[in-house]
């Protein structure tokens, strides 16, 4: 379900130390949003109107973001792919000054 795979992508975001701190302000208050109690439509008068905000809300910020929170799209229990920036580059600059 793609809802719940955002919210796992919002989640590595958090946790990725070279993410951009908008990136992670982003994904904070959309995570706030959907698990804080106080909505703009509370679920206790109009329960499935007010989770649809929440998914409104989460797809909102996956479509303006999506280019960005690609990398962060894994299956669920594999680590984390190597990215461009991650690996050594060919020929390793340092060899080939030496």
């Amino acid at each position: 379900m793609p809802f719940f795979g955002d919210l796992v992508v919002f989640s590595r975001v958090l946790r990725d130390g070279r993410a951009h701190w908008g990136m992670k302000l982003v994904a904070v208050a959309t995570l706030l949003y959907v698990i804080f109690p106080v909505d703009l439509v509370p679920e206790a008068f109009l329960p499935i109107i007010a989770w649809l905000d929440d998914i409104g809300l989460v797809l909102a910020v996956r479509l303006a973001l999506n280019k960005a929170l690609e990398i962060y799209r894994y299956p669920l229990f594999e680590p984390a792919p190597v990215r461009k920036e991650d690996r050594p580059s060919w020929p390793d600059p340092q060899l080939a000054s030496g």
